[in-house]
């Protein structure tokens, strides 16, 4: 069903954008979301304690109790729409859920990165080639893997990076050394 879904979703947009003669842009952008659910919540299987980067302060609690999601959504002029999305289940969650179940029967663990690679697959073969694609994530999503892939299809990468990431065999935090002054700018007084 969900695949019947981006497909409807991406022809309706693009065939939209075509008959409205919006730019030939189209923006896909990654995010992952919380469903929070109540902390006693112990029969769903996809539901467990997640980070929340969102609890800001000392009060509020930086673990919440959910199933996480990676969402992909594209937009085109003001046509935006969420196509395409995937449960994350965190590593431990996987080996919880695959206790007590047959080989044949047992979850994989597919990280963020791989799930937003998937998805940007399917959307690949979808799009028209008469359209300029940017990609944007957050820091998160900013691995060679995802920039390779999206280059390789011609398209471009627009996103965070940590400063332990590397670039061209050199850590960001190393560009950034090279990019400060070696010497602090003088200040010369005012003349009244």
């Amino acid at each position: 069903m969900r695949r019947a879904v981006l497909v409807f979703l991406v022809k309706f947009a693009i065939e939209l954008a075509r008959r409205l003669k919006l730019d030939k842009l189209i923006w896909i952008s990654f995010d992952d979301s919380l469903c929070e659910k109540d902390p006693d919540t112990e029969q769903l299987e996809a539901v467990d304690w997640h980070h929340d980067h969102n609890a800001r302060g000392k009060r509020q609690a930086s673990y919440k109790k959910g199933s996480v999601y990676v969402l992909c959504r594209i937009q085109i002029g003001f046509i935006q729409f969420t196509v395409n999305w995937r449960l994350y289940l965190r590593e431990k969650t996987v080996r919880q859920i695959n206790k007590g179940r047959a080989r044949a029967e047992r979850v994989q663990y597919v990280g963020k990165t791989d799930l937003a690679l998937q998805m940007l697959a399917e959307l690949q073969a979808l799009l028209p080639t008469d359209f300029s694609v940017y990609v944007l994530f957050d820091s998160w999503y900013s691995s060679h893997e995802i920039i390779g892939y999206i280059h390789q299809q011609g398209w471009h990468a627009i996103g965070g990076l940590k400063s332990n990431r590397t670039v061209n065999r050199k850590q960001v935090q190393q560009w950034f050394k090279q990019q400060r002054p070696k010497t602090k700018p003088r200040r010369e007084a005012a003349s009244a």
